[in-house]
């Protein structure tokens, strides 16, 4: 019997057949490792997602607490607030994105109001919600912020031109006090008129201490006994946001300007203008005359000009712990952009200047900070300070001082409307020709110098900058303000 031979062409055939299978089974690798590859993408991209809502979320509410914290210092009306609120936040972007990412990722970000709480039954509602997309992967989370407000009145009602807790001391060479004039009279110390005094219509004393008022003919109408001391109430100072600051840097100078946008709560590590330059700090064109925008500078070295636009006030923040602060002799700043700055009734609020002290100096006076205005700077704006002692050269200073510190010297002949040294634990000294209306409130007060004019005008909410719980020479109906912010949980929308 013949062997059978193979046909012809099957070797081939079997070959084919052999790379047949093994190509299905190298395909179905490659498609279960894609789809192994696609899946571990989308797990990343959807973590990324989740992360990337609640970093935008955590930026939007601390932007919202802040405008909040903003809006009550001004002490509002409770029916417009949260109108205001609301019309604030709908000016903020309404996405978030993420260029320096190799991603394509945004969210979409919503503020609306929700149900209220039994638990917290005076407490408005809101829902911030952050939507995020990463790559098509999506992802919403959601948390709740809780307001509370309440208005204080009536305030601010000092209504005295000078006003001490100790001493006062008004001088021979024709200066002058135009207006009621208060003290307590602590331990043990008295008003003295050396000066023939015929503008103080009245002096407000503790019961018992009319004889403490020496020359008590130069009041002009009588001397009035009071049973209780006058309240000189703590200074409200700022709170700093505790969210991360925005982080600024000042560009080159073009013909001496330079520009930075502060819009939101921003940081600059330091701040240098030279003498010819100026520094132009825009605010934007959101919130209201009074948003405060606030600047944490590090350190500050300028010797020539800030000038503060847009819509708000500028805070600028310095801690004398953190950093170095130097003013050249000719600095100057104001709200003003263009021309010389310099005008008889300038804008006290648009430039506010917030200096904090190690809270290791309260009482250590000998260790306090002196800030000095010399006589050829140009100071058009509001200080607010801790245990600060200030000193005033510059004709040029115009503006609101309120102090923890141990002193304050004016030795400016400088002219201010409407203007009010909030100083209760300091002696406010005036040895110049200076010519001031407005509330002058210290420890001990003295001036002695001839042309020197203090006159009591009312200084209103409206012109002035800073929260202090007032009234401190009336108390009837006063009722101080308050507000709170509470924050739920961080929830996931299904």
């Amino acid at each position: 019997m013949k062997p059978i031979k193979p046909k012809a062409g099957m070797a081939i055939l079997t070959v084919m057949l052999t790379f047949t299978v093994l190509f299905i089974l190298l395909l179905a690798m490659v498609v279960v490792a894609m789809s192994n590859q696609n899946t571990t993408l989308r797990t990343s991209n959807y973590t990324k997602a989740y992360y990337v809502a609640e970093s935008a979320l955590t930026t939007r509410v601390a932007e919202i607490r802040d405008l909040f914290d903003t809006l009550v210092d001004d002490n509002p009306d409770p029916s417009t607030l949260f109108a205001v609120l609301e019309a604030e936040v709908a000016l903020l972007p309404e996405t978030m994105t993420y260029e320096a990412t190799a991603d394509e990722d945004s969210v979409l970000l919503t503020m609306t109001e929700s149900e209220g709480s039994l638990d917290y039954p005076d407490y408005l509602f809101y829902t911030i919600t952050a939507t995020s997309n990463v790559n098509g992967e999506s992802r919403t989370l959601s948390k709740s912020l809780g307001f509370s407000y309440s208005m204080g009145g009536p305030g601010f009602i000092i209504g005295k031109a000078v006003l001490t807790q100790r001493s006062m001391i008004i001088g021979d060479q024709k200066s002058q006090v135009i207006g009621p004039i208060a003290s307590n009279l602590l331990d043990g110390t008295t008003i003295d008129l050396k000066s023939t005094q015929l503008n103080i219509p009245m002096a407000y004393v503790p019961t018992g201490r009319t004889s403490s008022v020496i020359n008590p003919t130069r009041i002009g109408n009588r001397i009035t006994e009071v049973s209780t001391p006058f309240v000189f109430p703590t200074i409200n100072y700022p709170v700093i946001p505790t969210s991360t600051p925005l982080t600024l840097t000042i560009p080159a100078f073009v013909d001496s300007k330079a520009t930075i946008n502060v819009f939101t709560y921003s940081y600059l590590e330091n701040l240098t203008v030279a003498d010819g330059q100026t520094l132009i700090v825009n605010l934007g064109t959101r919130g209201t005359p009074s948003t405060k925008k606030i600047l944490k500078v590090k350190n500050i070295n300028v010797s020539g000009g800030i000038r503060v636009i847009g819509t708000g006030r500028l805070l600028l923040v310095f801690d004398y712990s953190q950093g170095i602060l130097n003013f050249g002799p000719k600095f100057n700043v104001c709200g003003n952009v263009v021309g010389s700055c310099k005008t008889t009734e300038p804008d006290y609020t648009k430039f506010l200047m917030y200096l904090k002290t190690p809270t290791i100096t309260f009482g250590a006076v000998d260790t306090y900070p002196k800030l000095t205005f010399s006589n050829l700077q140009l100071f058009y704006g509001s200080l607010l300070t801790q245990y600060v002692n200030i000193e005033v050269k510059s004709d040029n200073f115009k503006g609101h001082i309120v102090t923890a510190g141990n002193t304050v010297n004016f030795s400016a002949n400088s002219i201010i409307y409407k203007t009010l040294f909030y100083a209760p634990f300091a002696t406010i000294t005036i040895d110049s020709n200076a010519v001031l209306s407005g509330s002058l409130v210290a420890n001990h007060f003295s001036i002695n110098n001839p042309q020197t004019i203090v006159t009591y005008v009312e200084v209103d909410k409206e012109s002035f900058p800073f929260s202090i719980d007032f009234p401190v020479t009336e108390l009837s109906g006063y009722v101080p303000g308050s507000s709170g912010v509470i924050e739920g949980p961080l929830l996931e929308n299904p």
